[in-house]
């Protein structure tokens, strides 16, 4: 992951690109964004825990199909 995310960072540096730096800089903060986010586990995308009521929520949901 971080291999892919240092070529994007030097793809979209807004010094290698100062013909578009508006975009590069924009493109830039998402990338650091990103990588900041999916690095962290406690900020990457977990599933909700288990709860009583989601349990009762999905089995309602699987019984309308």
């Amino acid at each position: 992951m971080s291999r892919i995310s240092q070529k994007l960072a030097l793809k979209w540096h807004p010094d290698k690109n100062p013909e578009n730096k508006e975009l590069a800089e924009s493109k830039f903060k998402e990338l650091a964004q990103a990588y900041e986010i999916l690095s962290d586990s406690n900020k990457s995308l977990k599933p909700p825990p288990q709860t009583p009521s989601n349990l009762i929520y999905y089995y309602y949901f699987f019984l309308m199909l």
